[in-house]
């Protein structure tokens, strides 16, 4: 059972990775494309974002708040470009204390959104990527809860 309110009913949100707060912000390459961010431990990527120094742990977190998102049942989608560089453990989303790891490892290069969960959502809505737990490489294109009917 999840409430909802007909005078304030359920609408698609979404937040891209520029949008996002980032912990430990040295291990985050954000600029380097358009539309990804990804935790990295290499020099190379410090051309492209002049705030990427990184300490080589590939640690920190990407925090995605959403304010006033109306009361009901949402399905909630992760965004983030599967490599075969990405973390072999596989990155740990955490959605409103949900947590589930995404494996995005995999050869296509693919921007892909991965079904997360399906959960009663309202009020302020914290979505994040912890790459706080292992070292490998994670990435974040954005969030998107989606009302489900």
């Amino acid at each position: 059972q999840c409430p909802t309110d007909p005078a304030q009913p359920p609408v698609v949100r979404e937040m891209n990775h520029h949008q996002g707060a980032y912990t430990q912000r040295h291990n985050w390459a954000l600029t380097c494309y358009g539309n990804y961010g990804y935790t990295a431990a290499g020099a190379e990527h410090q051309e492209c974002d002049d705030e990427y120094f990184p300490d080589g742990s590939r640690t920190g977190k990407a925090i995605f708040t959403f304010e006033g998102v109306a009361p009901g049942l949402y399905s909630v989608f992760v965004g983030g470009r599967h490599t075969e560089n990405r973390n072999p453990a596989g990155a740990r989303f955490v959605v409103d204390g949900h947590a589930k790891v995404i494996n995005q490892k995999h050869p296509s290069g693919a921007y892909v959104w991965d079904h997360h969960g399906d959960w009663c959502l309202g009020g302020t809505v914290t979505a994040e990527l912890d790459s706080t737990v292992n070292n490998g490489s994670d990435s974040v294109m954005g969030i998107r809860l989606v009302p489900k009917p």
